[in-house]
């Protein structure tokens, strides 16, 4: 921006998030500004132009409590004389409690992190956070649209995992049931997955899973026709098994074994 003197100069837009009432927020923040000023003057900055950036406080609450930040004029003992004369700057407060839900339900690809947060202020946050999930799919969007969404839902994962790690189990079980209770197509699906990779990691956990009890079966189902009934243990240790590449050995043997002593002794060998 420039003066009516032409001279050129910076606005800076501080945002600090919060999820705690802070009293002295004015401090921190005036400490982050003076970080900035002074690199303006290590870096020459301030003696080409001859001005420092503009620097406007931005503080984003997503608290239950109330907020008590105070002004920096407001920390210092109640002497009106010295008051005035003591350093101030003003603070934008953005409250999420003061958000109506209604008004972030109109945008949801612009909100989805904001109405995300705010799931947190209510009592049933896990049911809160599966209702903006409905909201989010309540159409298709965009390719730029559901990157957003995407990148939205994953840092919000990822942020209540760390702290609040109870209502992210519940949230992330909630989300599961949903996406695989409904009848999404195969484009919605992969959108899906790429919001959430960990329904794709839990949905190849599950494949394997089923694979390897197929094999386990079949395995038994070859010795059983080549043998006849099969002793408990040599059954009972097939089922256990979870090494895949020992099964598949396992499936040469049943069919090669001359006797199921030889498969026992390959059971324990594997």
């Amino acid at each position: 921006m420039q003066n009516e003197k032409r001279r050129t100069g910076s606005v800076y837009v501080l945002f600090e998030h919060k999820s705690q009432p802070e009293p002295t927020i004015s401090i921190q923040l005036l400490n982050y500004m003076l970080g900035l000023w002074n690199r303006t003057i290590k870096n020459k900055t301030f003696e080409k132009t001859g001005v420092i950036p503009f620097v406007i406080p931005v503080v984003f609450y997503h608290g239950k409590q109330a907020w008590d930040g105070k002004l920096l004029r407001e920390l210092f003992c109640n002497d009106s004389i010295l008051r005035e004369i003591s350093p101030n700057f003003p603070i934008f407060l953005c409250s999420l409690n003061d958000i109506p839900w209604k008004k972030l339900k109109r945008k949801p690809v612009e909100n989805a992190m904001i109405m995300l947060l705010k799931c947190h202020l209510q009592k049933n946050s896990a049911d809160k956070i599966l209702e903006v999930l409905i909201i989010c799919t309540s159409k298709l969007w965009s390719k730029k649209e559901n990157e957003k969404i995407g990148d939205d839902w994953n840092d919000f994962i990822s942020y209540t995992e760390k702290a609040h790690s109870e209502i992210a189990s519940q949230a992330k079980y909630n989300i599961k049931e949903y996406v695989m209770n409904s009848n999404f197509d195969a484009e919605r699906m992969e959108v899906l997955k790429s919001w959430f990779p960990f329904l794709y990691e839990d949905g190849l956990t599950e494949g394997k899973t089923e694979a390897r009890a197929q094999t386990q079966q079949g395995i038994i189902q070859l010795l059983q026709a080549r043998f006849g009934e099969l002793p408990q243990d040599i059954e009972s240790n097939l089922k256990k098994m979870e090494d895949d590449s020992r099964l598949s050995k396992l499936i040469v043997v049943a069919g090669m074994a001359t006797s199921l002593e030889d498969v026992a002794k390959a059971i324990k060998q594997n």
